[in-house]
């Protein structure tokens, strides 16, 4: 960040209280700014939301600001988005006040604005019976490009991304986030398993995409080495091999993901090893809440379904997050030890193609 908006950020704090923010404007309809408490930087804001001087609704800070990360050094959870209910929308301008649980406004709070800034362009005009979008993200197979070209089909107060790192909110943040709001969302995308659709307020459902299971192990080792993974070293630090790394089962991410994803077994309730019979057979049962699944080697075709699907007149599907390529020779050996280790995510990706085949 330049100088000049560090400047700007500076010259929004007020002088007094714990939380500081500013409401910066409005976009496609939502009411937008950030809000930030000097006494937890690092963490996500409960806010309080006015119309009229009428209580509306109570809001967590769960949009990614980088400037705010980079202003402040934190995870940058400060910024929020306001979809004003159509009960409290008309042609006449109406004051709109964020406030702080303590009672402080927000800069520029309260904000006049006119009914027909908050109104959203018709394309992303979804109306409040519709069913939330769950969009499992997968690792590793191409999920941030679909991701990306669904969001552009929704507006940003009504996502909401679930990550363990930035851009996304992750379990203790997610679980504080208020009743309203979780009501508001009308498209969640993240690295979350199946399951999620218990605690989002709406009706939902699901849809990702999967990648031949050998592929996608291969291609989540080579992630591992270029982050620098402690999952894939030895005790020595030395960088042990994909087939070393599968026998010691010591990562989620390469012990049957995919099974994982679809049963609900993350890492938090399975310990890498443990995926069996019982695993496999939710996951295939689970896949009745699904309503698409695609495969990363048929992206464009996936893509295409699910604009149609949806209706979606938005969004392009583009390479993105894409690693520097690797030629790996997958030895006998190995690839042998990827079908031990990860036979599940085999068997249940062979049995989703008999009902989703590659176009």
């Amino acid at each position: 960040m330049d100088g000049d908006t560090d400047e700007r950020l500076s010259s929004r704090m007020p002088e007094s209280g714990n939380v500081i923010g500013y409401i910066d404007g409005v976009a496609d309809g939502d009411v937008f700014g950030w809000a930030l408490d000097k006494s937890a930087p690092r963490e996500p804001v409960l806010l309080t939301v006015y119309a009229d001087g009428h209580p509306m609704m109570q809001i967590l800070t769960v949009e990614y600001r980088p400037d705010i990360a980079a202003t402040f050094g934190n995870e940058g959870l400060n910024g929020f988005r306001i979809k004003i209910p159509t009960e409290f929308v008309s042609d006449t301008p109406i004051d709109i006040s964020v406030v702080s649980e303590a009672g402080d406004h927000l800069i520029h709070s309260p904000l006049r604005v006119g009914g027909d800034l908050l109104m959203p362009p018709s394309e992303l005009n979804h109306h409040d019976h519709e069913s939330c979008l769950l969009f499992m993200h997968i690792q590793k197979t191409s999920g941030t490009a679909f991701r990306e070209a669904i969001i552009a089909n929704y507006r940003r107060s009504e996502l909401l991304f679930v990550y363990p790192t930035a851009p996304g909110v992750w379990h203790e943040a997610f679980h504080k986030i208020p009743h309203a709001q979780r009501n508001g969302f009308r498209c969640v995308t993240g690295h979350f398993v199946f399951g999620i659709h218990k605690k989002i307020e709406a009706p939902s459902t699901y849809v990702t995409v999967l990648r031949d299971p050998v592929a996608r192990v291969v291609s989540n080792y080579y992630h591992l080495m270029r982050n620098q993974s402690l999952e894939i070293r030895s005790f020595q630090g030395d960088v042990l091999s994909l087939q070393e790394v599968l026998a010691r089962q010591a990562t989620a991410e390469l012990d049957n993901l995919i099974v994982r994803c679809f049963s609900g077994n993350g890492a938090r309730q399975c310990p890498p090893g443990m995926v069996g019979l019982d695993a496999y057979k939710l996951a295939v049962e689970n896949l009745k809440y699904f309503r698409f699944v695609g495969h990363q080697e048929a992206s464009e075709d996936a893509w295409q379904s699910l604009r149609q699907m949806f209706g979606w007149r938005k969004g392009e599907l583009r390479k993105t997050n894409v690693g520097q390529a690797v030629d790996y020779d997958l030895s006998r050996q190995t690839r042998l030890a990827i079908e031990h280790y990860c036979r599940y995510d085999i068997m249940f990706y062979e049995y989703v193609l008999t009902r989703w085949p590659h176009k």
